[in-house]
């Protein structure tokens, strides 16, 4: 589910190359590997990109809201495959995809 939930990330986040580059911005002296195991350790997430915090936070909130369920630290606490599902098509009865950047960039057919 965590691969899942980095996906959603990479599809909320368009402007990314990667999901982690904001986070390989910082402490520019720090080894690549060793910046993403701080991350985690630190219990941290993936933060929505300005460029698309408010869409994050309004149309694309049920999804933004699987993203966050899936990557939660402890493994026994993110849905599993078929919950993370049920929320998503609950959003997409809402129209969250209708129109929107994602659909554009990914031609998703609804």
């Amino acid at each position: 589910m965590w691969a899942y939930g980095m996906l959603l990330f990479n599809l909320l986040n368009p402007c990314l190359h990667h999901p982690f580059q904001e986070v390989l911005k910082q402490e520019e002296n720090i080894d690549t590997k060793e910046k993403i195991i701080r991350f985690h350790r630190k219990g941290e997430r993936l933060k929505q990109t300005q460029k698309y915090a408010e869409r994050c936070q309004l149309e694309w909130h049920n999804v933004w809201n699987v993203y966050e369920a899936c990557t939660v630290v402890q493994l026994s606490r993110r849905p599993d495959a078929r919950n993370a599902l049920r929320l998503i098509n609950q959003g997409s009865q809402g129209g969250w995809l209708q129109g929107s950047i994602l659909q554009e960039r990914y031609e998703f057919q609804i």
